[in-house]
């Protein structure tokens, strides 16, 4: 019988794969450094899924659920920075070397921090000359707080590539420090009536959340020759300085939000600064598009983007912190400031003011008088040291305030720390606001409610039947402006001189009065506003001619106020009688 061969002994599985272990090992500590090689890329990647979607709902869940409420939290600032930092924007273009480097030296401080911009119409070596002048301070080297635009921008002042240039400033500024709190754009051609120590102690006791913005939304002429019309800024393409061109089509009013405008001199909280780099919310860059071909964007695009967010909108001063002077009647560019115009500028209080021609003597006047600076030194303050006076740097945070933080705190208690602060904040100027073609049920709608905030009577050239009395030509505030077609007809009141019936029915737009008032002998108590649809000039042509009107508001008397539809209230404070 063949016996079978006996099988070989069997081993143990575990025995036999025991290798294994070694090699998943090494396997995990290699997977484990490819990891961390790739700067944790899937790690991160899980992570964001997580965050997108949740596996487990937590119950404790209690922040905002949509991510532009969360980047909208900007973090409090540091503990122990009561002394607040700013931020500042210095530009200039071809031959304001000199007098940029003048106002950065007026204005430095150690504990701000400085960008500053000759633009591309500069030439190379007046760039180069900025950047040598920056690298060989030793002030400016030891503190490290002033950059310089190396690619200069193209800069047209009514395009938009100086509000490109102002938000790629805010840019630099947000990466190169975490602790400034407000940023401030200034020219070569501004220049500061306080020391900083002065503006650095008077911000110390101001809310970090309030920007400074002038603004209004009565666009009066700037409707017709700025919001209408669109026109191609060359800067954006071309790397000479040409001046802006339009095209021929025109378009309407935006519906999707509120237009504003003001001054292009801004003063914005490193929050609300964020938001127009980082747009969290897509408004800011839907309205950097928008502004792209608005004529004189740097005065409308900060403005309309402040008052359409409503988180920063309630948290706006309106004041552009400059004291600036415009010829009568406007020009383009304002007033350029001469030693005549010092008393009103430091009677303004305003911290800085604009506009001045190169090395001014006004200017050496200022330093000596307002800022206490020598010729070509900074001005002193508690953070000076060495000899001569600050050439060395000693404690940032020692203040000497005089006599500017006095006037600057007194126009901070008119914008800021009044009434006037929340009453004039983002308004859509109800008030004196007037519309054409409203009559029957519009008017009795608007009247009954407005009627009781507003105490005089406005009479409006379009409504018919024609109103010929007081009791039916009650005020009324209407909220949004109607487009005209044509003018109307001449309004008459009850108890006013029939001499006021000779008004030219074409040039009429509308005008206060009062019951039993007499326009050709006003007093304190009578007060007339009256607009034109026209303009202005027709009055003063017609002032020899039989129109009782016409040769009141041309007499000179203050009690009367003469303007036409484009922004009659802008001087209605200087023109009013005083009671």
């Amino acid at each position: 019988m063949e016996q079978r061969a006996k099988a070989p002994p069997l081993v143990p599985l575990a025995m036999e794969k025991r290798w294994m272990w070694p090699l998943l090992l090494c396997s995990v500590v290699v997977i484990i450094l490819a990891v961390t090689s790739s700067n944790m890329s899937i790690i991160s990647s899980f992570q964001t899924m997580f965050l997108i979607f949740p596996t487990v709902p937590s119950a404790n869940r209690t922040g905002p659920a949509f991510v532009e409420s969360q980047l909208a939290c900007a973090p409090p600032p540091p503990v122990g920075s009561r002394i607040p930092r700013l931020a500042y924007l210095i530009s200039g273009s071809k031959g304001d070397l000199d007098r940029l480097w003048r106002t950065l030296r007026a204005l430095y401080h150690p504990r701000n921090v400085y960008v500053v911009h000759l633009d591309l119409e500069s030439p190379a070596s007046e760039r180069l000359e900025l950047a040598l002048r920056v690298a060989n301070d030793t002030v400016f080297v030891t503190v490290g707080n002033v950059h310089v635009v190396e690619k200069a921008n193209m800069v047209t002042y009514r395009g938009p590539t100086m509000v490109a240039s102002t938000l790629h400033a805010c840019a630099i500024l947000l990466k190169e420090s975490k602790e400034w709190d407000w940023f401030i754009n200034l020219s070569a051609s501004d220049y500061p009536l306080v020391t900083q120590d002065d503006i650095l102690h008077v911000f110390s006791s101001l809310p970090r959340n309030i920007s400074f913005v002038e603004h209004t939304s009565r666009l009066g002429w700037k409707e017709g020759q700025r919001a209408r019309p669109l026109m191609v800024d060359p800067g954006l393409y071309r790397t000479r300085k040409t001046d802006v061109f339009w095209v021929s089509q025109k378009r309407e009013v935006p519906t999707a939000f509120k237009l504003f405008t003001g001054s292009a001199w801004v003063a914005l909280t490193r929050e609300f600064a964020e938001f127009c780099v980082w747009g969290w919310d897509n408004l800011p860059r839907i309205l950097l598009m928008y502004y792209t071909n608005f004529i004189s964007s740097p005065e409308g695009y900060f403005q309309t983007v402040i008052c359409n967010a409503p988180e920063f909108s309630v948290t706006v001063a309106n004041h552009d912190l400059h004291y600036i002077s415009w010829d009568v009647p406007p020009k383009q560019h304002p007033h350029t400031l001469s030693m005549d115009d010092l008393p009103k500028m430091i009677g303004s209080n305003a911290p800085f003011a604009r506009k001045f021609k190169r090395n001014d003597p006004v200017l050496d006047q200022i330093d000596a008088e307002l800022l206490g600076r020598a010729e070509g030194s900074f001005v002193p303050g508690g953070w000076c040291a060495g000899a001569p006076l600050c050439t060395e740097v000693g404690d940032p945070t020692r203040l000497h305030p005089g006599p500017g933080a006095e006037r600057l705190a007194a126009l901070m208690d008119v914008i800021v720390r009044s009434k006037q602060f929340s009453q004039n904040q983002c308004s859509y100027r109800r008030r004196g606001l007037t519309t054409r073609g409203g009559e029957g049920e519009l008017l009795h709608a608007v009247v009954s409610r407005s009627a009781r905030h507003v105490g005089s009577s406005i009479v409006m050239p379009d409504l018919k039947p024609l109103i010929t009395t007081t009791a039916a030509a009650v005020a009324y505030i209407l909220l949004e402006q109607l487009p005209i077609q044509k003018m109307g007809s001449l309004m008459y009141l009850e108890n006013v001189c029939l001499s006021l019936k000779k008004w030219w029915n074409k040039i009429c737009h509308c005008w206060f009065c009062c019951c039993n008032c007499d326009a050709t002998a006003p007093s304190p108590e009578q007060k007339f506003f009256i607009s034109t649809w026209i303009t202005a000039f027709h009055y003063y042509n017609a002032r020899f001619i039989d129109k009782a009107a016409v040769s009141a508001i041309t007499s000179g008397s203050n009690c009367y106020f003469l303007g036409t539809d484009s922004a009659p209230e802008c001087l209605l404070s200087l023109s009013l009688c005083v009671n």
